[in-house]
C-alpha cells in the first residue's frame, strides 16, 4: 500500500486551498456584477471588491501572526465563500463570498509572507498548481466558477 510523505500531504492540501482560493476570487467578481446589477441595481454593493486587499491586514502583527500559526483560520473562512451557494437572498450570498475572499487572500498572504527557501517554493508551486487544477475543471464544465 502506498503512503504519502508529509510533503506530499502539505503540498496536494495547499493545492486545494489554492483552488479553492482562485474558485471564491474569482466568484466575488462574477457576484458583484450578476447580482447587483440585475436583481438590486446599482446600489453601492461594488465596495466589495475591497475583499481582495484584506491582505494589508496583514500590517498588523498579531494577526499575521495568527494566521501563520493557524492556517485553519483563513481556509475556514474561503469555505465560507465555497458556502454561499446554498443562500437563496442575493446580499446574503455576496457577504458569503467577501468573508470568503477576505479568508482565501489573507491565507495567501500569510503563507508567502516572509518566508524563505523551500517552503516559499513549495507554497508557490502549489498556488500555481491550484490555479491550474481551477483552469482545467472550468474547460471541463465550460463555467466560469466551477464550484
Amino acid at each position: 500500500m502506498w503512503v504519502a510523505s508529509s510533503d506530499t500531504r502539505h503540498f496536494l492540501a495547499d493545492t486545494y486551498l489554492s483552488f479553492v482560493f482562485w474558485t471564491v476570487l474569482t466568484s466575488l467578481g462574477l457576484c458583484i456584477w450578476y447580482f447587483p446589477l440585475w436583481h438590486m441595481g446599482i446600489s453601492g454593493y461594488e465596495v466589495a471588491l475591497f475583499a481582495d486587499m484584506a491582505p494589508v491586514l496583514l500590517g498588523i502583527p498579531p494577526l499575521r501572526r495568527l494566521l501563520q500559526r493557524h492556517r485553519w483560520v483563513s481556509a475556514a473562512l474561503s469555505l465560507a465563500g465555497i458556502m454561499a451557494y446554498a443562500t437563496p437572498r442575493p446580499e446574503k450570498r455576496l457577504l458569503g463570498v467577501v468573508i470568503g475572499t477576505a479568508g482565501a487572500t489573507l491565507g495567501l498572504g500569510s503563507s508567502l509572507y516572509p518566508g524563505g527557501g523551500a517552503r516559499l517554493a513549495r507554497a508557490i508551486q502549489a498556488w500555481e498548481a491550484g490555479l491550474l487544477v481551477s483552469v482545467a475543471v472550468r474547460m471541463v464544465f465550460q463555467t466560469n466558477n466551477p464550484v
